[in-house]
């Protein structure tokens, strides 16, 4: 499983940093009554948007390593968690990242699920 570029920062902004977790419980109708509720999965995931300042190299890095490492986003990959930057943790991109110019740098928009 490809890791995460060590030519990539692992800091995030705190600026649009959010984390949710993702909806685990299956609800049927009932005949009668409320509806009934179970739990999907003993593993529940979560998604993460996070934004990096990168330089011009660095735009470069993650967008090979999103293109060639991880087939367009396709694959897993291993890293810190950008929340507390200390447990190693399996994510998969839910959409491309998205570059925007934030002069003389460049603002990247990561947007994460984390994997059991």
């Amino acid at each position: 499983m490809p890791s995460w570029p060590d030519a990539l920062p692992l800091c995030v902004l705190d600026d649009g940093y959010s984390e949710q977790q993702e909806q685990n419980v299956a609800e049927f109708a009932a005949e009668v009554g409320p509806p009934l509720r179970r739990r999907r999965s003993s593993i529940a995931t979560s998604l993460i948007e996070h934004s990096l300042i990168l330089d011009d190299e660095e735009v470069e890095a993650l967008l090979d390593f999103y293109r060639d490492d991880l087939k367009d986003g396709a694959l897993s990959f291993t890293r810190t968690h950008p929340r507390d930057q200390v447990t190693e943790g399996s994510f998969i991109f839910t959409k491309p990242p998205v570059i925007t110019r934030v002069s003389p740098y460049w603002r990247a928009a990561i947007s994460l699920r984390s994997m059991p």
